[in-house]
């Protein structure tokens, strides 16, 4: 006894397919005996199609050697089922012996371009209006922020490049307000759904600075190229069941990058000489050479001032504090904290090893 088994399975950006298949064969001497069964499925969801086929057989065959005649007797019976849609419709086939019988119903196979889309039709194979375009950076991206319900980027301008891609190619790639009339930058538009052909599509990229729209002078702008199935973009044709065909090469965009800062005019060298003098204007020079004491800001040393510091959160030095504190928050002149001073006056005496000095301002110390 033989046993043999095999599968598949394909997934394409339009369409998947699979397959299973079973064959057992037995033989003894001149009898053989044999089983086989499979299974295909095509499925395309752009547009949505179906197509598959179960058959099932079974045979045996004996070899007759009889003086003169060398002969195989062969029997076998089967069945095959075949289904496809959208319109469902299929046929059964039966094989006996000599004999098929095929009994077909719904409608006959026509592929799934027999139906000419309309556009509202069409739009519902594609991105949603808000996912129809991607921009995406590819480097120089240092963070994002919110803004007005997007993301506004933070950029190195040095680094900066990013990517424009449409769900739709474009026969014409464009910038600012460059003219449509010029050269095409890849092959015209095809929609095989529509069955329409030769479409002008455009692929437009402006840049603003602070509203106004900005030269793209510097912008290095690459056209971006991808693969697209065929079932959706590929020439009108007479069958267009679903198939794994691409159509290569379709503009979908700009990858671009940022001109790199330049450096602003400068006034050259300077040697290290022109700084290690600063040289004053004549006149008067802004400090007198020999200046003056002035007795009525003389420090002096106060053995007592570390114990005023400790007094600092009571008696009359808190009283005083507090009442300079309530006039200035009556005029409105200050209106921060008014913290204590307990922390301060607890450790004075480890603050300060040396009484700090004092300033004779008059009729206070």
């Amino acid at each position: 006894v033989e046993i043999k088994a095999q599968a598949y399975l394909a997934v394409t950006p339009s369409c998947a397919m699979a397959g299973v298949r079973l064959d057992a064969v037995f033989h003894s001497g001149a009898f053989r005996a044999w089983f086989s069964a499979q299974a295909d499925l095509l499925l395309s969801w752009r547009p949505f199609h179906f197509d598959a086929r179960i058959s099932v057989s079974i045979g045996a065959s004996l070899k007759v050697d009889v003086w003169f005649v060398h002969k195989t007797l062969t029997a076998s019976i089967g069945a095959d089922l075949a289904l496809w849609g959208p319109p469902t419709g299929g046929y059964v086939s039966a094989h006996i012996l000599c004999f098929t019988v095929t009994v077909s119903f719904g409608p006959g196979r026509s592929g799934s371009g027999a139906k000419t889309l309309q556009w509202p039709e069409f739009a519902g194979l594609l991105p949603k209006p808000p996912d129809m375009i991607t921009i995406a950076p590819v480097s120089g991206l240092d963070g994002t922020m919110d803004d007005h319900g997007g993301k506004r980027w933070l950029v190195r301008a040095r680094d900066l490049r990013f990517f424009t891609q449409a769900a739709i190619p474009a026969s014409h790639l464009r910038t600012g307000e460059d003219p449509l009339s010029s050269p095409a930058d890849g092959p015209l538009v095809d929609v095989r759904p529509m069955k329409r052909g030769g479409l002008v599509g455009e692929h437009r990229l402006k840049l603003y600075f602070e509203d106004r729209l900005a030269p793209t002078d510097g912008w290095t702008l690459t056209p971006r190229t991808r693969n697209l199935p065929a079932s959706l973009w590929g020439a009108p044709q007479g069958d267009q069941s679903p198939s794994a065909e691409m159509v290569p090469d379709r503009p979908v965009g700009f990858d671009v990058q940022a001109p790199r800062p330049s450096l602003a005019a400068s006034r050259g060298v300077f040697p290290l000489s022109e700084y290690t003098e600063d040289e004053l204007p004549p006149g008067l020079s802004p400090l007198p050479r020999q200046p003056a004491a002035n007795v009525d800001f003389v420090f002096a040393a106060e053995a007592s001032s570390v114990d005023l510091i400790g007094r600092a959160d009571r008696g009359d030095a808190k009283l005083g504090r507090d009442q300079v504190y309530a006039a200035l928050a009556d005029a409105k002149l200050f209106t921060g904290p008014n913290d204590t001073l307990a922390g301060l006056a607890q450790g004075a005496g480890h603050l300060y090893s040396q009484a700090p000095m004092t300033q004779d301002a008059g009729s206070r110390t």
